[in-house]
């Protein structure tokens, strides 16, 4: 049973000794007479009413061992239960039940939880220099390059179910090419957003820095990439510095290796690819309308909560370039060669009366390997 507050023991007290008599006290309170007398007594004898520590069984394993509990959840934590046990009476000698270790845990903050994995081949040393370097460089400078992987058979991997029965989806078996979304995540939002049909190249790639990206760049701005190799030679340095931006070799340009925490876009792209498996589109031109508007959901203020150490004044109204831009030949209809440009216009964005960019939608010339693609590099305004 609960112990009474110490308002109401005060209370009793107190009528008790303004003169009401401890038979009345309890019925007034309804309280028992002998806790009336028993409050009383312990006033009068000790000076206060807190109740006293309510007596049970003493843990086997007290809090003097907690030091030797942590060193053996350090070194094994993902063993389970039963192997702590046995871990623990071989260094100890005490037998424990798994209860009693889950009690134990629980006693101490410790919970079970999906692990975040990091890669072994990381160079702590190459982390920490990059890190420290680029501490130096304004936020606003910065302009983080990648591209993500997306395909027709996405769908959302959780979903309700009655206890003790599994959740179905449906999803295409037929192994479709990969759609690869690329963009380039700043203060002012996801800039230069393209997609092409199939895998990254250094041909699209150097298309899509000289066609897309640079007109969007301001002079002295840092361009970060990882190391994949499409994003390496000199092509690509030539047109950054072209442009009056700077990548450079590490620790700037590049963030080292096996290293994806570093790259901010990371956190945009899980939001693109949320909300491309919710959509659930299983053909070429719904996936690319689908990647659009994911794209256009990653709005300004979520982008600077993205970049490491944001710490700047609100900005004024900045339209943002959320233009998509395809390759492939899905969403042509009758009468339409493949030699033909269309060209998406995004809605007109509420941040301010700018007009959006538009840029030339291209498609694959007919007959050409599937890794040639035209671009035309148009950049409307």
């Amino acid at each position: 049973m609960k112990a009474y507050s110490l308002d109401l023991r005060e209370r009793i007290v107190r009528a008790v000794e303004e003169g009401t008599s401890q038979v009345e006290v309890a019925r007034l309170f309804r309280v028992g007479e002998r806790s009336v007398k028993r409050y009383v007594h312990q006033w009068r004898m000790s000076g206060t009413l807190a109740p006293s520590p309510r007596p049970g069984k003493r843990p086997a394993i007290g809090p003097d061992r907690y030091p030797a509990v942590l060193a053996q959840l350090n070194a094994c934590p993902d063993a389970t239960l039963a192997e702590h046990c046995d871990q623990w009476h071989e260094a100890t000698g005490m037998a424990v039940s798994p209860t009693t270790w889950c009690r134990l845990e629980r006693r101490i903050g410790w919970t079970h939880k999906k692990k975040s994995l990091i890669a072994s081949e990381q160079d702590p040393a190459a982390r920490a220099a990059w890190w420290e370097a680029m501490v130096d460089v304004p936020t606003e400078r910065l302009v983080f390059v990648d591209e993500t992987g997306t395909h027709t058979r996405m769908t959302l991997v959780y979903a309700l179910a009655p206890r003790g029965q599994r959740a179905y989806g449906h999803v295409p078996r037929n192994h479709t090419r990969n759609t690869t979304p690329i963009a380039a995540l700043t203060l002012a939002g996801l800039d230069a957003p393209m997609v092409i049909e199939g895998a990254m190249d250094r041909e699209a790639f150097v298309a899509w820095l000289t066609h897309f990206l640079v007109p969007t760049l301001a002079p002295g701005r840092v361009v970060v990439m990882d190391n994949l190799s499409v994003h390496k030679g000199r092509r690509v340095r030539q047109i950054i510095e072209q442009a009056g931006c700077s990548l450079v070799g590490r620790p700037l340009g590049s963030i080292p290796t096996y290293s994806p925490d570093y790259s901010p876009i990371e956190g945009a792209y899980r939001k693109v690819k949320t909300l491309v498996r919710r959509a659930a589109k299983r053909t070429q031109g719904e996936l690319e309308g689908a990647i659009g508007r994911a794209v256009e959901a990653v709005t300004i203020p979520r982008c600077r909560r993205m970049v490491p150490s944001l710490r700047l004044p609100p900005r004024g109204p900045i339209a943002m370039t959320s233009a998509l831009v395809c390759d492939g030949t899905a969403g042509m209809r009758g009468g339409s060669s493949g030699n033909e440009r269309r060209t998406t216009t995004p809605p007109h964005s509420a941040l301010g009366d700018q007009p959006p960019v538009v840029y030339a939608r291209t498609i694959p010339l007919g007959g050409v390997p599937r890794n040639r693609w035209r671009y035309s590099g148009q950049r409307v305004r």
